[in-house]
């Protein structure tokens, strides 16, 4: 008897689901705001403090957290896609938010990228920004959305 792997393109079983994550906002209607611009349809439940963007099969909520710290409380979330290429460029396009090279390994740039989004934070200013598409050495071609909250949202496909 030879064990094989399960099929990912099998059908669905009972126990398979989507993963939402759910990420803070210090400003809900700036961060629906932000994502709609991207060709996201946006709810949000006043009430309850709490927020939904969609679009396609990606999904995102938000929950008020309006005495979010960015560099202390920021969410992180991983979306997988069939073509983060197609993506980008309509990000891009979109011109929504900047492109910026993200300081990886040189500790000055990255403390001054710092002081510089804390001082466009503390004067009320978006901190939204796009880092470029890139091929990962572990076989993920993905691209980094740093939203209005500092939370980091990667968009990337297996490659392969």
């Amino acid at each position: 008897m030879t064990h094989t792997e399960p099929d990912p393109t099998a059908a669905s079983s009972p126990v398979e689901g989507t993963s939402i994550p759910v990420l803070p906002a210090r400003d809900i209607p700036e961060t629906l705001a932000l994502f709609e611009q991207f060709g996201f349809t946006v709810r949000h439940d006043e009430e309850n403090e709490y927020a939904m963007v969609r679009r396609g099969t990606i999904e995102l909520h938000f929950t008020a957290s309006p005495n979010l710290d960015p560099w202390n409380g920021a969410g992180i979330a991983f979306v997988r896609l069939n073509d983060a290429s197609a993506l980008y460029e309509e990000f891009l396009a979109a011109g929504v938010v900047p492109l910026v090279a993200l300081p990886r390994s040189e500790l000055r740039a990255a403390e001054r990228v710092r002081d510089e989004l804390r001082a466009k934070w503390d004067a009320g200013e978006s901190i939204a920004r796009m880092g470029e598409l890139v091929d990962q050495p572990w076989g993920i071609r993905e691209f980094p959305l740093l939203d209005c909250n500092n939370n980091l949202i990667r968009f990337g496909e297996v490659l392969g």
